[in-house]
């Protein structure tokens, strides 16, 4: 080499790093640019770098990059070369490799000047990538190395500034039943699927088609150009993902999840998208299915379900909701053996239906402090029954699965009770939803807690889910509804459904655990339980519509208020 590498040569390359530039290509383009009189002096005909990004949270699939750069030096002598591997920095595997001019002369003092240039070159450009990485960190979950919901934002906006954001459809998608894997894995286990799952999302989707982010939990947001949504969706279902038990087993998962769709128009925003696929994905969980497409019906009941969110608080504390009771009468007998508590709204513009307030608190958790405030009030009505000189019966509470992740709940209701000092022996308390609850501990702590205070405790809709018979191994409810499908379809002598049906009914007298059935609404399905079970209690509109506490107390002044009926 005839001439020697200047301060100020290094001076360049250090300023040509420190630019604003960020990919392999870029750099040596610059360098390419700006430093031929350098490879002139170090008589480099060319250089090949070779860099394996190792996964990691800036990268979850890691990638491999190749640059070659020629410099104009003369031809290359692929004898006259010098090769380097580093050590892993950064998560970057490097090997690079310069090919010296024919005519270059290499000495010692000169090959040991390149193998400075070249390990310069290497540590600049591992900071340079490393800064890089961390300042864009803001925008990378850094569990599954997917974007996060602020790196989404960015790119929606410049897409849509661009226009190019109505090419693509939003996707919310949820993992369905994904805390049962937590519990049976354990959280760290649940993490290590989440990624799995992340990357089968991201080859799913492909890199040109579209984009993958968290959006926290086991939620995810895809952008995915408009020609390829129908086969990502159905690409889907039944994902596998295999996994290790705490028992050190290999295992299989099949993870399914319910995805909102919302097909980008031209006007819309990326937070827009967002929302209305958000809209749609809440929509498959409430019973639309697994794929569920966004429409204007659903943004008019998802304004309604805010207005009743937002009144909430202000109609509980004025005491707006009412319990309304149901009878629950003895097929052989008419007398009422108990009843269940419904919660009703009445403001000033009416009696509000239940369909259109529950589902909303449902869906923002207020559920649980209607279910303590219609307590109360029951606990009132006991007393004042009591008070007055009329026996009650044993009034049902329903209690949804919110209620039940309190983990005060115990001492709440027992609070509730104490404070009217009434018979617990009038109480019961209904759950709903046990079908779908999985903390099976906390379900079996609370029934027994309840046992211990003289509570009784029923599960609600037996028939409706697919693990409800499952509990009974480990769970002793005193009282089991039985959902009105059982009976709605009498007429279709279907020989199953009716061996079914009388087989439960066996069952359940032999775990010693009361009986109601639910829905009966006419004649002939009165006609068809007294055939099965004579002293079964009923429960539906064929005695008796939910009524006020009033017109409820009227009906426990007579010992046998439906016996004319039957």
């Amino acid at each position: 080499m005839s001439e020697k590498v200047k301060i100020s040569d290094i001076n360049n390359l250090i300023k040509a790093i420190e630019s604003d530039v960020n990919t392999i290509d870029d750099f040596f383009n610059l360098l390419n640019d700006d430093f031929h009189y350098l490879t002139v002096r170090l008589c480099v005909a060319r250089i090949d770098v070779d860099i394996e990004i190792l996964p990691n949270i800036f990268n979850i699939s890691g990638s491999v990059q190749h640059f070659t750069g020629s410099f104009g030096n003369g031809l290359a002598d692929e004898s006259k070369s010098l090769i380097i591997d580093f050590p892993v920095v950064a998560n970057e595997k490097c090997k690079i490799s310069v090919v010296m001019t024919k005519n270059a002369l290499c000495f010692e003092d000169d090959l040991l000047t390149l193998e400075v240039f070249i390990r310069i070159i290497h540590v600049l450009m591992s900071r340079k990538r490393l800064v890089y990485g961390i300042k864009n960190a803001i925008y990378v979950d850094s569990l599954t190395g997917l974007q996060n919901s602020l790196g989404l934002r960015d790119l929606g906006m410049r897409m849509h500034e661009s226009g190019n954001l109505s090419d693509y459809s939003c996707v919310f998608l949820n993992i369905k039943d994904f805390k049962y894997v937590n519990r049976r894995l354990g959280g760290q286990k649940g993490d290590e699927v989440l990624k799995k799952y992340s990357r089968q999302l991201l080859t799913l989707v492909g890199e040109e088609n579209g984009v993958v982010a968290r959006a926290g939990g086991n939620n995810f947001i895809i952008l995915i150009r408009n020609d390829k949504l129908e086969d990502f969706l159905f690409g889907l279902s039944d994902q596998r993902i295999n996994a290790v038990s705490p028992e050190g087993e290999n295992v299989t998962l099949v993870l399914n999840a319910t995805a909102g769709v919302f097909h980008i128009t031209k006007e819309a925003t990326l937070e827009e998208a967002m929302e209305n696929a958000s809209i749609a994905m809440n929509a498959g969980k409430q019973g639309l299915g697994d794929r569920v497409v966004f429409n204007n019906e659903m943004m008019q009941r998802n304004i309604h379900s805010k207005r009743i969110s937002a009144a909430f608080p202000r109609a509980l504390i004025s005491r707006e909701f009412l319990p309304y009771y149901q009878p629950k009468v003895e097929l052989s007998t008419g007398q009422i053996k108990g009843c269940e508590a419904l919660a009703r709204w009445l403001n000033e513009d009416g009696l509000i239906p239940p369909a259109e307030f529950l589902p909303a608190l449902e869906m923002n958790g207020h559920i649980k402090d209607l279910d303590y405030y219609i307590l109360e009030e029951v606990c009132k009505d006991i007393k004042s029954w009591m008070n007055k000189g009329i026996r009650p019966v044993r009034v049902s509470v329903n209690y949804s699965k919110e209620n039940l992740k309190d983990k005060y709940v115990i001492d709440h209701t027992i609070a509730i009770i104490d404070k009217y000092k009434i018979d617990t022996s009038f109480l019961e308390i209904e759950l709903t939803e046990t079908s779908g609850y999985g903390d099976v501990g906390a379900l079996t702590q609370f029934i027994e807690s309840m046992h211990d205070h003289g509570v009784a405790v029923a599960m609600d809709d037996f028939g409706t889910g697919y693990s409800s018979l499952s509990l009974f191994k480990s769970l002793q409810f005193d009282v089991v509804k039985l959902d009105k499908t059982f009976v709605d379809n009498i007429n279709s002598q279907n020989r199953k459904e009716d061996i079914l049906f009388k087989n439960v009914i066996h069952m359940l007298n032999e775990l010693d655990m009361d009986i109601i059935v639910e829905g009966v609404e006419t004649e002939q399905q009165i006609n068809y339980l007294r055939n099965i079970k004579e002293d079964i209690v009923i429960q539906g509109y064929f005695f008796d519509k939910p009524m006020s506490s009033h017109e409820f107390e009227k009906r426990l002044e007579y010992l046998y208020p439906y016996k004319e009926m039957l």
